[in-house]
């Protein structure tokens, strides 16, 4: 009978833990617009495009001029979103964590900060 009830605790927290996190998954799926501040070049505006398919994040940064960097290894831990892009040659990081409702904040390869507000659906 104890066996039973440590499995059935188990059983519904892992449960639980699964829901929290497809909900976080959840917050963070349609379009953002990210800046990006005091990049040797200057702030720099971006949108994150991020979908989710069969359980799976995935998406595409887009720069102001329209270039489109395809992202990868997209995972959601707790409040964070973390991922990867290549850019001229260059693998980079973002993590972004929620902060309030449409808002993220975070750091681009862990020294440039990164704002986030998800856009509105028209």
């Amino acid at each position: 009978m104890k066996k039973l009830g440590v499995t059935l605790f188990v059983l519904l927290f892992g449960l639980s833990m699964t829901s929290f996190a497809n909900d976080n998954v959840e917050k963070f799926v349609g379009k953002w617009s990210l800046m990006v501040r005091d990049l040797p070049d200057g702030d720099a505006e971006m949108s994150l495009i991020l979908e989710s398919k069969e359980g799976k994040l995935g998406g595409k940064l887009v720069g102001a001029d329209g270039e489109e960097f395809p992202i990868y290894d997209v995972e959601v831990e707790g409040k964070e979103l973390l991922f990867m892009y290549d850019a001229r040659g260059y693998n980079v990081t973002m993590a972004l964590e929620l902060i309030g409702e449409g808002k993220s904040e975070g750091y681009m390869m862990d020294m440039f900060l990164v704002e986030g507000e998800k856009v509105k659906k028209e």
